[in-house]
């Protein structure tokens, strides 16, 4: 025990530090609740332009493996220009910069000057 002492507090050592490396990372994530405000910013801002169609609105949280962590999850469907879609989702995207893509499909039918949108984005945010 003697001999494996000083191990057993540089583990403990690392440990605690890694710990806290944790906890900062942890401290960098927005909280489910501003992502789900971010989410529903976007589809408030997409529903009131009048080139811009919404439905199937949904947001949701699902989790993962990370303590504490939780994915906001938006799915919506859209039908609109396809040049002003592409705006107002890269504009989105560049804002808060954390946004996994999931499904995109962008529909275009034949002689029709809109396109059919469905998409799910995701962002890992820190839960309450």
């Amino acid at each position: 025990i003697e001999r494996d002492t000083p191990k057993l507090s540089g583990l403990l050592n690392q440990r605690k530090a890694t710990n806290e490396r944790v906890n900062k990372a942890l401290e960098a994530f927005a909280t489910t609740t501003e992502i789900r405000n971010d989410f529903s910013a976007f589809i408030n801002e997409l529903d009131e332009d009048p080139r811009i169609e919404i439905s199937e609105q949904t947001i949701a949280a699902e989790t993962n493996d990370l303590p504490k962590v939780e994915n906001i999850t938006v799915s919506f469907k859209a039908k609109t220009n396809f040049l002003l879609w592409l705006q107002f989702r890269n504009k989105f995207i560049r804002r808060i910069g954390e946004i996994n893509v999931i499904e995109e499909t962008i529909i275009a039918p034949p002689n029709v000057p809109t396109v059919d949108i469905t998409i799910k984005m995701s962002r890992p945010g820190r839960s309450s």
